[in-house]
């Protein structure tokens, strides 16, 4: 049988707690505001028509607050609360 692994940092919203991803170190970097907007920048293009995420539609799109969330700990490392208003290309 395979090994289970508990991921340390998860992405979630903050409204609600639902799971975004894994937050992964080595592929981002450490877990900072400044890195989290990153992401997200990079999540909310994958939606755009032709990116790997475009089946989700743009209402996956994410606009509220967000946090990378440590599970061993409990505590919330950074988050990101993304302008009030955006313009989407």
């Amino acid at each position: 049988m395979g090994r289970s692994k508990t991921i340390k940092y998860v992405i979630r919203k903050s409204s609600n707690g639902q799971f975004l991803g894994e937050w992964m170190t080595k592929q981002y970097g450490k877990p900072t505001t400044e890195n989290l907007s990153k992401w997200r920048d990079e999540f909310n293009q994958s939606l755009q028509p032709g990116g790997v995420n475009e089946h989700i539609d743009i209402n996956g799109w994410i606009q509220c607050k967000i946090e990378v969330f440590n599970q061993l700990t409990g505590d919330t490392v950074c988050s990101y609360n993304p302008p009030l208003f955006e313009i989407i290309n």
